[in-house]
C-alpha cells in the first residue's frame, strides 16, 4: 500500500566522489552521477513491505468477527509433507459474523487442513462437513481483549520503530552524497514528510483495530 509523494520523488541528482586509490589526485577522482529518488523509492520499497508486515500481523489478531485473514499464517502438510499456505489449497470465507467457512479444493487433504487450523496456536476448534470446515469463532472476553489491544499497541510500536530505522538507513546513504547543508536538510525535511505519513497511518490502523477490539 504506497503512500503519494505529491511530487516529491523528481529528478534530484548529486555527485558522489570516489577516489580510484589512496595516492589520487583530486584530477583523478570519479564523479558518480546519484539520483536522490532512486534511494527514497527503494526505501519506499521497504516501507511498503514493513506495512504489508503489519497488516498481516493485525489481522490475526481476533476481535470475536469472523475475518478470512485470521487464517492467512495456516500451513499444512498436504503432499509429500511439504508446508504450503491454507490459501493455496483452500478458498476461506466468512459467511456470517462468527464463523469462518474453509472450503478444501482436494477432498483428501481435509483432515490435513483440519489439523493444521488446531495447530496454528490460534485456539480454533473447526469441524469438518464434507470438504468443508466450519470454523467457528469464539467470543473475546474482557480480559483476552485487554491482552489482544496491548499486543496491538505493541506491534504498532515495534513497526513504528522499523520505520525509523528504514529512515535512518536512507538518510546514511544520502549524507555520503556532496551536497550542500541547505539540500541535505531539505531531502532530511522531506523523507521525514514521507515517514510521518506511514507513522500516522500505523496510528490510524491500530486505533480502527483498538475499536473493534473495544466494542
Amino acid at each position: 500500500m504506497g503512500l503519494q509523494h505529491d511530487g516529491y520523488l523528481g529528478d534530484r541528482s548529486f555527485s558522489k566522489k570516489a577516489k580510484k586509490g589512496k595516492a589520487a589526485t583530486e584530477e583523478e577522482e570519479e564523479v558518480e552521477e546519484v539520483d536522490i529518488s532512486n534511494l527514497v523509492g527503494e526505501m519506499e520499497e521497504g516501507l511498503n513491505a514493513i506495512m504489508d508486515n503489519y497488516d498481516k500481523e493485525l489481522a490475526v489478531i481476533k476481535t470475536g468477527r469472523a475475518d478470512p485473514r485470521i487464517l492467512d499464517k495456516v500451513r499444512v502438510k498436504a503432499y509429500d509433507d511439504a508446508e504450503v499456505q491454507l490459501v493455496t489449497v483452500a478458498q476461506v470465507s466468512a459467511p456470517d459474523p462468527r464463523t469462518l467457512l474453509v472450503n478444501v479444493f482436494d477432498p483428501n487433504i481435509v483432515s490435513m487442513v483440519d489439523k493444521a487450523i488446531r495447530g496454528a496456536g490460534l485456539d480454533l476448534n473447526p469441524t469438518i462437513s464434507g470438504s468443508q470446515i466450519k470454523v467457528p469463532i469464539p467470543k473475546v472476553t474482557q480480559e483476552g481483549r485487554k491482552k489482544l489491544m496491548k499486543h496491538a499497541s505493541s506491534l504498532a510500536e515495534q513497526t513504528k520503530i522499523a520505520i525509523r530505522r528504514a529512515r535512518q538507513h536512507c538518510m546514511d546513504q544520502i549524507k555520503k552524497i556532496e551536497m550542500s547543508k541547505d539540500d541535505l536538510k531539505k531531502e532530511e525535511k522531506e523523507i521525514q514528510i514521507l515517514v510521518d505519513k506511514y507513522i500516522k497511518l500505523i496510528e490510524d490502523k491500530l486505533q480502527a483495530k483498538q475499536t473493534i477490539l473495544s466494542e
